[in-house]
């Protein structure tokens, strides 16, 4: 989505558990 890679890391690990 953005244009840096760690945004995205932290969205899918927050969605991951959810």
């Amino acid at each position: 989505m953005s244009s840096r890679p760690s945004q995205n890391s932290l969205l899918m690990l927050l969605l991951w558990p959810t």
